[in-house]
């Protein structure tokens, strides 16, 4: 479950019409809502806004979220589901008890759903049967990039589709970010709208490039990010037919006849899956002229400092670099470490590595965590989703120091010293279980790293804590407690 309700701006007419849907009586089967669109456009925190909602909470037995991920574990997502139905903790490995359990933990109450970043209809299909379809009123909120699985698991008709933000919704939510609640002095609007409008409509981009100007009242650094800002998404118009020829030259499709006919296919899969926009079609509308591509391993610069990077995905000898110390990268993958060295217990490959960052989320597995167990400092950085798989996988890193999460969070070692948040979203109350690490010496919660306007501690902790630093956006109001 993710314990959050972002702030924000926009995208108020969908959180109504889900919340309004979702709460109006009906006596039919549980309502399957999917929420659709491209990644960094908005499905994940709407979903939250929705889920964290007061009608929806006062209206339904028991709300429960589960993020499911590309590389989807039905174990981990039925552990997910059953923590926030029963809470607690679960030892039991058989996954059709724990599809049982679920199951009769929902049996008889009316309930709301939510499956998070669901990219294939098979992680669907692997979890539908656990959702009593006797129970009148539930309902079950999915989001996805595909519109296939939207197709595939969604009640007829009640599918949304996210489209990009219009011009007055980028500069809201700019502007609410860079200025939170000062005054916007007039020789900023104009520049500000210029850097909201090339971040193209995608929320997340919109409030990482305000994030960054939160702090800067300088006239010149705007102009010089409004000149300098460029979001590479691969978004220059595409010939269709180029595109697809390339495909054909590289010897990407497989069929020997009718390679056009293969082509526009893939082409209308990629366009089924949001990964690219149709910019122009032909006159009767059959067919894709032009397109615009939406890669999520982007590429985004201000001022020459690269914030998001093409994703780096690592060959599998990187695990033969036995003298590598440091490992710093804005987003990389790691292939999971040889099953020789897992399996004998002979963690070598990467015994030496001291720092890693920024790791992403996807490439998290206990096979990776296992060959970097040596590690003292790590990044992760995931999008969209928090993935209850890396919960245990952290235990294994036992020297384990300093942590930074970006865009994600989980369960923090006990052995942490410093620990530091970016665009987590989580609740402030989430801190109190924080307070609780018994070495933590650093906490650094640097933007959006938690979301609300107070901070009620209500416990004593921070036994050993010599610096915290707070760069919030919207905390307004801090009842002080006292550190040993």
């Amino acid at each position: 479950m993710q314990n959050v309700e972002n702030s924000m701006v926009g995208r108020d007419d969908h959180r109504k019409w889900l919340v309004e849907d979702l709460t109006r009586s009906y006596s039919g089967e549980p309502k399957v809502i999917p929420i659709v669109g491209m990644g960094g456009i908005g499905k994940t925190t709407l979903a939250n806004k929705v889920y964290n909602n007061a009608c929806i909470r006062s209206h339904f037995d028991v709300c429960a979220w589960a993020t499911v991920s590309q590389q989807h574990n039905v174990k981990e997502i039925l552990f997910s589901l059953l923590r926030s139905t029963k809470g607690g903790t679960f030892d039991m490995n058989d996954e059709a008890e724990l599809a049982n359990m679920l199951q009769r933990s929902l049996k008889g109450k009316s309930y709301l759903i939510v499956l998070d970043d669901m990219w294939k209809s098979e992680a669907w299909d692997a979890v539908r049967l656990c959702f009593p379809s006797e129970n009148k009123g539930s309902g079950i909120l999915l989001t996805t990039r595909n519109t296939e699985v939207a197709r595939d698991a969604g009640t007829e008709n009640l599918s949304l589709q996210m489209d990009l933000m219009g011009s007055n919704e980028c500069w809201n939510l700019f502007k609410s970010v860079a200025f939170a609640n000062e005054a916007l002095p007039s020789e900023f609007a104009t520049i500000g709208k210029q850097i909201a409008e090339k971040c193209h409509g995608l929320p997340l981009t919109i409030a990482v490039v305000a994030g960054l100007l939160k702090f800067k009242r300088a006239i010149e650094d705007w102009k010089s990010v409004a000149k300098d800002v460029k979001i590479f998404r691969e978004d220059s118009e595409i010939p269709a037919k180029k595109l697809m020829r390339s495909w054909m030259a590289e010897g990407f499709l497989k069929l020997e006849n009718d390679l056009e006919g293969e082509a526009e296919k893939c082409l209308q899969e990629l366009v089924d899956r949001c990964l690219v926009l149709i910019c122009k079609k032909s006159l009767d509308g059959t067919k894709i002229r032009s397109c615009y591509g939406i890669c999520r391993h982007s590429l985004f610069k201000v001022r020459g400092h690269t914030l998001f990077s093409v994703l780096v995905t690592f060959p599998g000898e990187i695990w033969g670099l036995m003298q590598l110390r440091h490992l710093k990268l804005p987003r990389f993958n790691l292939p999971d470490c040889p099953s020789g060295s897992v399996d004998k217990g002979r963690h070598l490959d990467f015994s030496n590595l001291q720092t890693i960052s920024y790791l992403s989320l996807d490439c998290c597995t206990k096979e990776v965590i296992m060959g970097i167990q040596n590690v003292k400092e790590l990044g992760i950085c995931g999008y969209e989703t928090d993935s209850n798989r890396i919960l245990n996988n952290l235990v294994h890193l036992q020297q384990l120091e300093t942590l930074s999460f970006i865009f994600c969070f989980a369960q923090f070692p006990g052995t942490l010293k410093k620990l530091k948040l970016e665009s987590t979203f989580l609740s402030w109350s989430y801190l109190d279980i924080i307070t609780e690490l018994p070495n933590l010496e650093v906490l650094k919660l640097m933007g959006f790293a938690c979301d609300g306007e107070e901070w009620h501690p209500n416990v004593r902790g921070f036994t050993r804590l010599k610096l915290l630093l707070i760069e919030d956006y919207f905390l307004e109001y801090w009842r002080q407690f006292s550190c040993p």
